[in-house]
C-alpha cells in the first residue's frame, strides 16, 4: 500500500516559483491544501519547521560510500524528515533508504523534474516516497502535474436517495452559477443545500433546454446562502470566487477538484425544496429554470418538473460544520 504522498516546498525555492499547483501558489504566497506542506531549508543543510524547529537534514548523496554511511548512521529521534538529492543513479539507493527509514518512521524526501519521476517514486518498493520537493521549470510539465495531482485529490462519497417532501415558490432571491473551466459530463454537478449535512446533486448545465443551448461547464447551484461541501470543508456559495477550486461530485460518488472561471450572481425566481432522509428533513433553494436538474439513480429531473415523492441523489453527513469545517457538536440547521 502507498503511503501518502505529501508535496512539500523550501524557502529556497520558493522565491523563483512561478507555477502554481492546483491552486496552492500564487504570487510566491501559499495557501492551505491537503497535499501541500512546507519546509525550510536552512544554510546547514538542516530542516526546520515554521517556528524554527529542527526536524530533519538535508543529504547529498554522490556515490556508495556517502550511502553506506547513511545506511549506518543512528538518527536523532527529533528527526523526522531526511530530504535526499542523488545523482543520475536514484532507484536502488532509495529502495534501500525506504528500507531503512520506514522502520524508524523518518519521512523520506526527494526532488523531482518531471511528472514521470513523481510516479516512479511513489511506487518504489510498493510503498513510495513520502513526499517530493517540487522542482519544475517546464510549464508543459506543470500542466501535467498539476493534473495529476487534481486527479489523486479526489474521494468517494456515499450518495444516496432522498424523497421530496415539500415545494414552495420563494419568489426572487440572489442565484448563484458557478462555471467551471472545464465541460462537465452527465451525471455530474455539484452537492448544495441549505444545511451542510444534507446535499443534494444538482447536474451541469449538460441537456438541451429548448432554445437554450447547453452549457456543460455550468452549474446553477441556486441561493448565495446554500452550502457547497468541497472536500474536507463546506463553503457558502457566496463564497466563491474565479480561480478557487470546487468539488465536482458524479451520482456513483466520484470526485474531482475543478477551478472556477467565474461566478455570476443575479436575481432569479427561487424555489424550496423540502428533501427527506429517513426522519431527518433538509431544504435545497433553487431557480426555477429549465436548467436546473436533480440528479437521480436512473437520470434526471428538472425541478419544473420535479414531484412530491420523488427520489433524487445526494449525500448526508452527520458531522457538524464551524466555519465550514467539521466539529464534534450539537448544531440544529432548520
Amino acid at each position: 500500500m502507498l503511503v501518502e504522498l505529501k508535496y512539500y516546498l523550501d524557502d529556497k525555492s520558493l522565491n523563483n516559483w512561478t507555477i502554481e499547483i492546483s491552486g496552492i501558489i500564487s504570487n510566491s504566497k501559499i495557501t492551505n491544501d491537503e497535499n501541500l506542506e512546507v519546509i525550510y531549508i536552512n544554510d546547514d543543510n538542516l530542516i526546520e519547521d515554521t517556528i524554527g524547529n529542527i526536524i530533519g537534514e538535508k543529504l547529498i548523496i554522490r556515490d556508495v560510500n556517502q550511502m553506506s554511511k547513511v545506511l549506518s548512521r543512528d538518527f536523532n529521534e527529533n528527526i523526522k524528515y531526511l530530504y535526499v538529492e542523488l545523482d543520475d543513479w536514484k532507484i536502488i539507493p532509495l529502495e534501500n533508504l525506504i528500507a531503512k527509514l520506514n522502520e524508524i518512521n523518518i519521512e523520506l524526501i526527494s526532488s523531482i523534474s518531471n511528472l514521470d519521476e513523481l510516479i516512479l517514486f511513489e511506487k518504489i518498493l510498493e510503498i513510495g516516497l513520502n513526499g517530493v520537493i517540487l522542482k519544475i521549470n517546464s510549464p508543459e510539465e506543470k500542466h501535467k502535474i498539476e493534473d495529476y495531482i487534481l486527479k489523486k485529490s479526489s474521494i468517494k462519497l456515499r450518495m444516496e436517495e432522498f424523497k421530496v417532501t415539500n415545494i414552495q415558490d420563494l419568489g426572487l432571491g440572489d442565484r448563484v452559477c458557478v462555471d467551471t473551466i472545464s465541460n462537465l459530463k452527465k451525471g455530474e454537478g455539484m452537492l448544495v443545500g441549505s444545511a451542510a449535512s444534507l446535499q443534494v446533486l444538482i447536474e451541469a448545465e449538460v441537456h438541451e433546454v429548448g432554445y437554450v443551448e447547453p452549457r456543460p461547464f455550468r452549474v446553477n447551484a441556486g441561493s448565495v446562502a446554500n452550502y457547497t461541501l468541497n472536500f474536507d470543508k463546506t463553503n457558502y456559495l457566496s463564497e466563491l470566487k474565479s480561480g478557487m477550486t470546487v468539488m465536482v461530485v458524479d451520482k456513483l460518488g466520484g470526485t474531482k477538484k475543478e477551478h472556477i472561471a467565474r461566478v455570476k450572481i443575479e436575481k432569479r425566481p427561487l424555489t424550496l425544496v423540502e428533501l427527506q432522509k429517513d426522519q431527518i428533513k433538509k431544504t435545497v433553494i433553487l431557480q426555477n429554470a429549465e436548467t436546473v436538474n436533480f440528479v437521480t439513480n436512473t437520470d434526471s429531473i428538472p425541478i419544473h418538473k420535479l414531484k412530491i415523492g420523488d427520489k433524487v441523489l445526494g449525500h448526508y453527513s452527520n458531522s457538524a460544520r464551524h466555519f465550514g469545517m467539521k466539529v464534534d457538536e450539537t448544531i440544529e440547521e432548520r
